[in-house]
C-alpha cells in the first residue's frame, strides 16, 4: 500500500486495470460487493488480481439473503451506504463504484477516508460512510482538484448521484492522466 501513497497517476492506472478487470462482471451484469485491499491481488508487473468473488449479486436473479436483514452481505468498512443498509434493489455497477473510491482514496492517503482519525468526527467508519462524513486529504497529502472531483461523485450516498457507467468513469480518469483538465 505505501508505494501507492501520495502518487496519484499510479493509483489511476490501478483504478482502471481494476475496471478493466471488473467490466468482465458488470457486462454480465454482476456486482462484486466486497472490493477491498484484500481483496486485490498485485502481480510483479503492476497488474491487478481481483479475488473472493463468494458474494457477487447477479442483478438479474432473485436474492438469495434475506430482505429483513439489517445489513446486507459485505465488508462494511468498505461498503456502499445500499450494502450496509440492506436496500438490495438499489445495489447495481455503482455501488462497486462507491468501494473503489474508497480504495482509490486510501491508496493515496495511506488512510481510509471515512477514518474517525481522518475525519475527526463520527464513531466509526460505518457510521462515517452512512453520515457522509469523509476528507480527501491526511497528514499533508491532498488529492488534486481533478481527482477530488470524480472521487466525491463516487462517494455519493445514492447510486443515482454517482458516476453513471464505467465508460464514463474511465474517461473521467483518462482525463486526468492525459493532463486534458
Amino acid at each position: 500500500m505505501d508505494a501507492y501513497k501520495g502518487n496519484e497517476n499510479k493509483v489511476l492506472r490501478l483504478l482502471l486495470n481494476l475496471i478493466n478487470g471488473l467490466k468482465i462482471l458488470w457486462d454480465k451484469r454482476r456486482v462484486h460487493r466486497d472490493l477491498k485491499p484484500d481483496n486485490i491481488l498485485i502481480k510483479p508487473n503492476g497488474q491487478p488480481v481481483i479475488i473472493d468473488l463468494g458474494i457477487v449479486r447477479a442483478l438479474d436473479e432473485n436474492s438469495l439473503t434475506l430482505t429483513e436483514q439489517l445489513n446486507g452481505p459485505c465488508t462494511p468498512i468498505y461498503a456502499a451506504p445500499e450494502q450496509i443498509k440492506n436496500r438490495k434493489y438499489s445495489i447495481d455497477v455503482r455501488t462497486d463504484f462507491f468501494t473503489l473510491g474508497i480504495i482509490a482514496t486510501e491508496l493515496i492517503l495511506g488512510k481510509h477516508p471515512f477514518s474517525v482519525d481522518v475525519t475527526n468526527a463520527g464513531m466509526s467508519i460505518v457510521d462515517n460512510i452512512l453520515n457522509e462524513r469523509y476528507k480527501l486529504e491526511y497528514d499533508g497529502i491532498c488529492l488534486s482538484n481533478d481527482l477530488k472531483n470524480i472521487i466525491t461523485r463516487l462517494l455519493k450516498p445514492e447510486p443515482y448521484q454517482r458516476i453513471r457507467t464505467y465508460n464514463q468513469l474511465e474517461e473521467e480518469i483518462l482525463k486526468i492522466l492525459k493532463g486534458d483538465k
